[in-house]
């Protein structure tokens, strides 16, 4: 997958510009480091989490990331036979997923990460379990009609067989024994899937429990309960989201009627600000914890949020005049772009992407190209896509891109000097010294 990325970056020079690059761009190469050394076909940086915090919070949780990896990558070389095959950088250690994949806690030490990957069990202990796992999820399908039946990987393999044994024990009475599903998760919470056609089962829920939600728990009749409590926010507040011309408001399905309530009433009174009716927005989602600027239009607010904050904090989205002048820009800036004589087409992402970052990386490439009009990209990369690098789903997007053997992904805040010596390090072998940065 990254074997030619490796060949091209791993070595001294890499190394020594890996030190000073950023966060972002340290992990897409320590990511491929691990790859070609340690089998690791995935890694993902904390994909569990749901405390994130703020917009600098969710920076430093990337950082954290980077941190874990780091550790990681040293600890493996004194445990290089852990058959290791998908990581989750995490806040804790969990083996999950049968015996190919981890939780590892970002800050462990060296040692206990070393502890950590080599406390497996025996060829014996895995074979045992993994019967097991066979007889039960047998058992289950004998007795139900489910054609896709895992557990999720933020639970541990223990955990997981406790889900099938109590699964087993359902027994398929009445309507219950006709009833068909697509997939059923056993996880640990019993909140809908994003996809609706997946059921959630809790690990630790009693028989009782797992056979209630199979009967009964669909996602349609969550929205459907929650109908009125939107119709009454509809009612009383959608005079000032309408002021703020806001496309869709939603909340988390673990908030609560009047925690819902709560949070509509906060943006509701921000609404009058002035500053804020100058804004784009687009979906805007109260949540438990998080308050992110997810791009120029959407965002996410803590459902306690009180209204000065709320308004303190989206001042910072660029104006409806900045947006459609940078989005305006970006368009001449990438037809500018095209075809270019070192072979790389610049692109930014299209999810969670500001605008006016976007401008400034485009420019940034524009400038290298000026300056180095020699310069060519070596096969088989062919893009160069801008993603930013401080949004943990865009980070976990690029760590595991399919595309990620013809495109190179950058962080949008990668300052010019850096995306300099970033482009070099992909460029085509004929690339004489006069090409190079500082020649």
């Amino acid at each position: 997958m990254f074997l030619l990325f490796l060949s091209l970056i791993i070595g001294t020079t890499a190394i020594a510009w890996a030190d000073a690059a950023n966060v972002f761009n340290q992990l897409v190469m320590k990511r491929a480091e691990l790859e070609k050394r340690h089998g690791i076909t995935s890694l993902e940086c904390f994909p569990f989490i749901e405390n994130i915090g703020s917009d600098a919070d969710q920076a430093r949780w990337v950082e954290r990331c980077h941190q874990g990896v780091q550790t990681l990558a040293r600890a493996l070389d004194e445990a290089p036979n852990t058959d290791l095959k998908t990581v989750g950088i995490s806040t804790r250690f969990l083996q999950v997923g049968g015996f190919h994949a981890r939780l590892i806690r970002w800050d462990a030490s060296h040692q206990e990460m070393v502890r950590a990957l080599k406390e497996n069990p025996s060829l014996e202990e895995r074979n045992r379990f993994l019967e097991k796992i066979f007889q039960l999820k047998k058992t289950i399908r004998s007795r139900l009609s489910i054609r896709d039946l895992y557990c999720s990987q933020n639970i541990s393999n223990d955990q997981c067989m406790q889900g099938y044994a109590t699964l087993a024990l359902v027994k398929p009475v009445g309507s219950l024994a006709k009833k068909r599903w697509r997939e059923v998760i056993v996880t640990d919470s019993s909140l809908p899937q994003k996809d609706p056609s997946v059921l959630p089962l809790r690990f630790n829920d009693s028989t009782e429990a797992m056979a209630d939600s199979l009967q009964n728990l669909k996602a349609q009749d969550i929205w459907r309960q929650r109908r009125p409590m939107y119709e009454e926010i509809q009612q009383k507040y959608g005079a000032g989201f309408r002021a703020l011309q806001l496309a869709n408001f939603f909340c988390a399905l673990d908030l609560t009627r009047e925690e819902c309530l709560t949070a509509a009433s906060n943006l509701n009174e921000a609404s009058q600000d002035p500053t804020l009716r100058d804004k784009d927005w687009g979906e805007a989602m109260a949540h438990r914890h998080n308050t992110l600027i997810r791009n120029d239009y959407d965002l996410v607010f803590r459902f306690d949020l009180p209204p000065r904050e709320i308004i303190r904090v989206f001042s910072d989205k660029p104006s409806q005049a900045e947006v459609q002048a940078a989005v305006t820009r970006v368009e001449t800036l990438e037809t500018r772009t095209r075809n270019n004589a070192a072979g790389l087409r610049a692109v930014c992402d299209l999810v969670d992407m500001r605008s006016p970052w976007c401008v400034q990386a485009f420019e940034n490439f524009l400038k290298f190209l000026r300056a180095y009009r020699e310069y060519s990209v070596n096969p088989p990369w062919t893009e160069l896509m801008f993603v930013d690098g401080r949004q943990l789903s865009r980070v976990n997007f690029a760590l595991n891109s399919k595309m990620r053997t013809t495109y190179l992904y950058i962080d949008v805040h990668t300052r010019y000097a850096e995306l300099e010596k970033f482009l070099f390090h992909f460029r085509h072998r004929t690339a004489g010294p006069r090409a190079m940065p500082g020649g």
